[in-house]
């Protein structure tokens, strides 16, 4: 299912990958039990791994941690790895910022950037080895941005009935 897109964070992050300028020299490098050879993926290639029709778990639960680990052990966010690992987790993000914006009328770049912030935060606290990290990273990111627009709701709540009283006496002139 697509999801519209937006000008936020996940299309940047979209039009970045999108770019093979950018991503030629971002190679990873996965091993799996079955396979003595280590394989190399780009970053499409890392995405079908995961997401594609033919997905073997193995090699996607190679994908992620290989991709956690690069990414936590990145010093700044200025390197490849933090963007790959967010690159990755956007199609298992956008639905979530989707009915987080639909159900609660909030601006959907600010739940995105909540959700890429809850995520950075969660790369630098979270064991890359553990197999359920990328899970409790996603679900991590999907709760920040489903806070952030409760609390964006409440502060705006004492004030919508202003707007409201405005909107009904403009109606009943």
């Amino acid at each position: 299912m697509a999801y519209p897109m937006s000008r936020g964070a996940f299309a940047a992050v979209i039009r970045h990958f999108e770019n093979p300028h950018f991503t030629e020299g971002v190679l990873l490098t996965v091993t799996t039990d079955r396979n003595d050879e280590p394989i190399q993926l780009s970053p499409p290639e890392a995405r079908e791994a995961l997401y594609g029709p033919n997905t073997d778990t193995q090699v996607a639960t190679a994908v992620w941690q290989q991709t956690l680990r690069a990414a936590s052990a990145e010093a700044t966010t200025q390197g490849p790895w933090q963007l790959l690992a967010i690159w990755l987790a956007l199609p298992r993000l956008s639905g979530t910022a989707y009915r987080i914006c639909q159900r609660l009328h909030v601006d959907r770049s600010d739940v995105e950037a909540e959700m890429v912030l809850a995520l950075l935060e969660g790369l630098r606290t979270m064991d890359p080895e553990s197999p359920c990290s990328v899970d409790a990273l996603i679900r991590t990111a999907c709760g920040s941005g489903w806070h952030f627009a409760r609390a964006v709701v409440r502060e705006a709540a004492p004030f919508s009935y202003l707007e409201d009283i405005a909107e009904d006496d403009h109606r009943a002139r």
